[in-house]
């Protein structure tokens, strides 16, 4: 007789916590390869915002225009769920232009 459970079997979701405001000051952090699935978790104290970029040329230039909010904020961190290559940035004033932006 054969052993073999018929139980389902779960998923294990990748979490990796995003420090929202490192990249004004370390540029490396800016761009990360994280596998399809993985759950980004932005956090950061102080008024910030993340935006996701339909494209890079509008991450590389900061343009906004075609660009959706993230919902979330500094007191309930924003998660993201990567199921392609993703561009993020803060749309607060100079911020983006400033580096808190991420291509992953």
């Amino acid at each position: 007789p054969s052993m073999l459970s018929s139980a389902p079997v779960s998923k294990i979701v990748k979490t990796v916590d995003i420090s929202w405001v490192a990249g004004f000051s370390d540029e490396s952090v800016r761009s990360r390869f994280v596998e399809k699935d993985t759950v980004l978790t932005f956090s950061w104290m102080g008024y910030h915002n993340v935006w996701k970029f339909s494209d890079k040329e509008s991450f590389d230039s900061c343009d906004f225009s075609a660009a959706e909010e993230i919902p979330g904020g500094s007191l309930s961190p924003v998660s993201y769920t990567i199921t392609e290559t993703a561009y993020f940035a803060c749309k607060v004033i100079g911020h983006c232009d400033g580096g808190q932006k991420l291509e992953e």
